[in-house]
């Protein structure tokens, strides 16, 4: 715990997200570690 371990305003400005990946043949699906990013977007 530091000086600047808290971000004034309570929420932190980015959040951490978890991509869950399933597999087409058998729908298992699993989770990557979470990384953060401000704007998260899914193109085909």
């Amino acid at each position: 715990m530091g000086k600047f371990s808290k971000v004034p305003g309570g929420d932190k400005p980015t959040k951490k997200i978890n991509v869950r990946y399933r597999c087409v043949t058998c729908k298992k699906a699993h989770l990557r570690k979470g990384y953060r990013v401000a704007k998260f977007e899914l193109t085909e």
